[in-house]
């Protein structure tokens, strides 16, 4: 089941994994800058370990953007590390492997 979760909750301190399982229908990022996290309305949660460590990717908007907030430094940005672009998934993929975090990737076609 896929969870969904607002910047307030992403940056909860104890980062827990309660969320919404259904949220209105996603959008593409349409304008010319890089997106910040505070543009984001709906991160779909890829990994949660509660108190410690949450891995987001931008669903609502829906851009190539991924987030790893570390909880305990989740209020300084020294907690947060952001992946944006076209590799951005491999480069959450690695970072995670390096923090001991197996994320599996899924090619899925999505219908426009």
């Amino acid at each position: 089941m896929t969870i969904f979760k607002t910047n307030k909750e992403i940056f909860s301190r104890w980062g827990t994994s309660s969320g919404l399982t259904t949220v209105s229908k996603k959008y593409e990022w349409v304008e010319i800058r890089i997106p910040e996290i505070k543009d984001i309305d709906y991160w779909e949660e890829i990994y949660c370990e509660p108190g410690n460590i949450g891995v987001y990717g931008a669903y609502s908007p829906f851009v190539n953007l991924f987030v790893i907030i570390h909880l305990s430094l989740a209020e300084s940005q020294c907690g947060i590390e952001q992946f944006y672009g076209s590799d951005a998934e491999m480069e959450v993929v690695n970072r995670c492997k390096d923090l001991g975090i197996v994320l599996v990737v899924r090619n899925v076609l999505v219908p426009n």
